[in-house]
């Protein structure tokens, strides 16, 4: 991919290392923690028209051009598709994140404490979302949810305490799982 002197050189961003962009660095981990999805070969990030004019160039040509093709989705920032995040994935996170990696760095937290002190705010109101044996659920008191992969239209169950898990109708006609998610949430 890029080198970093590309990337430097390309956006006139000095020549030196900073916090901003560690924490820059450090956003794009928590992105793909929260499930973001960044490809790693270089030819994922190709239309297919590029891709047939990847093909057609030998190597080392065919990596510079994939470089040259990839310098515009840097440019405009982009390289990260905060779609792909996990539906269930709060919007706290979400706005932390992309607040971590933005272009501008002095959009970006001030210092990585201001960055560590979000994250810590954020911890609070999260929802104890996990997947249990392939099954999106939410641990609340006193009613736990899950939502089955049968959708859309998605099944959501409760159960309350270490009771049986029971259908919940009120949610059989969602069929967006971000949606789903949110009205869950407000349930707990």
């Amino acid at each position: 991919m890029l080198e970093t002197q590309t990337i430097i050189k390309f956006y006139g961003w000095e020549e030196h290392y900073s916090v901003s962009g560690d924490i820059y660095q450090v956003g794009v981990i928590l992105y793909q923690m929260l499930g973001g999805h960044l490809p790693y070969r270089e030819t994922e990030w190709l239309t297919s028209k590029q891709l047939a004019e990847y093909d057609d160039r030998a190597h080392p040509d065919n990596t510079i051009f994939a470089d040259e093709c990839l310098k515009p989705r840097i440019k405009w920032g982009k390289l990260l598709d905060f779609e792909t995040l996990n539906a269930w994935m709060p919007d706290t996170l979400r706005k932390i994140a992309k607040r971590a990696c933005n272009l501008d760095p002095e959009k970006r937290f001030g210092s990585v404490g201001n960055f560590l002190a979000a994250l810590a705010g954020a911890r609070a109101d999260l929802p104890d979302w996990s997947i249990n044996d392939g099954v999106l659920t939410l641990r609340a008191i006193p009613t736990c949810y899950r939502v089955l992969n049968t959708g859309p239209p998605f099944q959501v169950q409760k159960r309350r305490a270490n009771a049986v898990w029971r259908n919940d109708s009120t949610f059989s006609t969602m069929a967006d799982l971000r949606s789903l998610v949110r009205l869950t949430e407000s349930r707990r």
